[in-house]
Parts: structure tokens; C-alpha cells; sequence
């Protein structure tokens, strides 16, 4: 039986496009096209590694494939997508049952590094970490180099948090969590889905980098289905939005929040 979990060479989890398509029994060429497809979806998660696969020894014909390797949000939401049968629904289990015990098992059993290994796995972190911002920062070039040092660090924060910053550090009182909600609906950063009565931002907002959505990391089992799905994504206020609301509440004190 094909191995579900492998590992890049980062060291990270991750299942094969290969894996998936032969387990579910579909052909790769459609989840491959599905991945590609869905690729900024899948990119909430974190970047998609795509790999190739040279041909067999002594394989006539053809030549190399290309594959990808999902990390464990990417090929849960990969999954979602798939049209539920009896195959797909056990690998779904397998894949499920498959993280978990890997998770079980690095937190039982710590793995103790040479100084080396340290010292590698150190510069790996620090020169990715560098070429992503560097990679921003020529992305967003017009805006001030400092700012976007503050804009691409990890600041995202809660609504509800956002609310607190603003009253602790700043003196602003917004009035919890839904005032804040109201008044960035006021301001078309954010809207109501009808649907769900959830808030969400809208896209522009996103794009803009004041807002992000935040998906749960761990899929869970719809009762009533047995699907497995996804849960609701969360508004997030970035370093850039909680400025500006800060600027935008600062200049208008004397405007009364809406009820």
C-alpha cells in the first residue's frame, strides 16, 4: 500500500498528488488540474511545492511527471473537493487518522538534534524567511521600506484583540468586538453573509492588506454527511489595518460609532 504521509526536504508533512489520485482511484492528470485549479485556495495554507517525478527505468514512452505535495490543511482541503464514495471515503479516514498519528508521535517522542543540525536548521528558517520578505518588499515597492518590514510580520490579530489594542494603546474606545464590526462595515472593509450570519472581509480589503481571513487548521466531520469539511474562516485585522483604524478613529473621536 502507498505510504500516505512523506516529507520534503524542509522537513515538513506532506501527502503527494501520486498518493491521493491512486488511493481514491482516480487518474492524476485530475487532481494535478484540480490542485492547479484551486491553487490560491490551497495557498492560504502556505505555498504548494511542486515537484517532478523522472520516468521509470526501461518505461517506453512518456516522459517526466509533474506532481505536487500538499502539507496537511492543503490536502484536507484537496479532499473537500472530491465527489464522496466508498474509496474516497476511507482514504479521507486514512489521511485523517495518518497526521494525527504523526502529530502523536513527534510529540511522544522529541527528537534530539546535533549542534549542526541546529545551526542548519537555523540558516534554512532565516533564509526563507529572508526571501519572503525580500520577495514583498519588490511586490510592494511604492510603500515605505519600514512599513513594509511591519506589514509582512506575523501582527495579524483578532477583531475582538483589535478592539482591545485600540482602547489600551491608543486611548480609543470602540466598544467591544461588534462595534468594531459595525464600524468597519461602515467603512466597506467588511459585510454580513447572509447566509451563515458570519463576518466576512471583503476581498479588496484583502488584497489591500488591511484585512485576512484565517481557516481552522484541522478539518473536522460533518455529523449529519459524514464529509469531512472545512470550517468557517475568521476575519483577521493585520499591522496595516489596526494603523489606519487607528488613524480613522483618532480623526473622528467626535463621530458617534454606529449602534
Amino acid at each position: 500500500m502507498t505510504e500516505i504521509v512523506v516529507y520534503t526536504e524542509d522537513g515538513v508533512p506532506a501527502v503527494s498528488t501520486l498518493t491521493v489520485a491512486d488511493r481514491t482511484g482516480n487518474q492524476h492528470r485530475s487532481i494535478f488540474r484540480l490542485v492547479r485549479e484551486n491553487i490560491g485556495d490551497l495557498e492560504d495554507f502556505g505555498p504548494v511545492r511542486f515537484e517532478i517525478a523522472p520516468k521509470s527505468p526501461g518505461q517506453i514512452g512518456g516522459g517526466d511527471t509533474s506532481y505536487a505535495l500538499l502539507n496537511e490543511g492543503q490536502a484536507m482541503l484537496v479532499m473537500t473537493y472530491l465527489r464522496n464514495n466508498t474509496v474516497v471515503r476511507a482514504f479521507k479516514k486514512d489521511l485523517v487518522l495518518a497526521f494525527l498519528a504523526l502529530r502523536e508521535a513527534l510529540m511522544s517522542q522529541p527528537v534530539a538534534l546535533t549542534e549542526e543540525e541546529i545551526v542548519q536548521r537555523a540558516l534554512s528558517i532565516t533564509t526563507r524567511k529572508v526571501e519572503e520578505l525580500t520577495a514583498r518588499v519588490a511586490e510592494l515597492e511604492p510603500v515605505a521600506r519600514s512599513y513594509l518590514i511591519l506589514a509582512t510580520a506575523d501582527g495579524d490579530v483578532s477583531v475582538a484583540d483589535a478592539a482591545k489594542i485600540l482602547k489600551r494603546d491608543h486611548g480609543i474606545d470602540i466598544g467591544g468586538n461588534q462595534k468594531l464590526y459595525q464600524y468597519m462595515e461602515s467603512q466597506s472593509w467588511v459585510f454580513k453573509e447572509k447566509s451563515t450570519g458570519r463576518w466576512k472581509a471583503y476581498q479588496t480589503q484583502v488584497n489591500m492588506g488591511r484585512l485576512n481571513h484565517k481557516y481552522p487548521e484541522v478539518p473536522y466531520v460533518d455529523a449529519r454527511t459524514g464529509e469531512l469539511r472545512m470550517g468557517e474562516p475568521t476575519v483577521r485585522v493585520t499591522e496595516k489595518g489596526q494603523h489606519e483604524l487607528r488613524m480613522r478613529l483618532s480623526a473622528n473621536e467626535t463621530t458617534p460609532l454606529p449602534d
